[in-house]
């Protein structure tokens, strides 16, 4: 939960140095947000949509975990390789599949 320690904006609210007075009138009204508070006060925004972000990831991974579980334990595999390298005819001998006639592609 680390973020950066430099907010939007500062410069409009004081400066770095966090003193957020501004000149004149400072003794007719309250000091008002620091700048200390008004990062708190982003950053703790920041982590709960983070947080909210991260619950929402993994409700669904949990769906989709459950999903897997639900089709069975058959692995799912891919045959990959270049033109006539031969993939159709290992399928067929791992499934165990005898090839009608030669078939033509059109």
């Amino acid at each position: 939960k680390t973020f950066m320690t430099t907010g939007a904006g500062m410069e409009a609210k004081g400066g770095a140095s966090g003193g957020g007075k501004g000149a004149g009138g400072q003794f007719l009204k309250g000091a008002g947000e620091s700048q200390l508070e008004a990062d708190r006060r982003l950053y703790r925004k920041q982590i709960s949509r983070v947080e909210a972000e991260l619950e929402q990831v993994r409700g669904t991974r949990e769906l989709q975990r459950n999903a897997r579980k639900k089709r069975g334990h058959m692995p799912l595999i891919a045959l990959v390789g270049y033109t006539n390298a031969g993939k159709s005819s290992l399928l067929n001998q791992l499934c165990g599949r005898v090839p009608g006639d030669a078939e033509v592609y059109a």
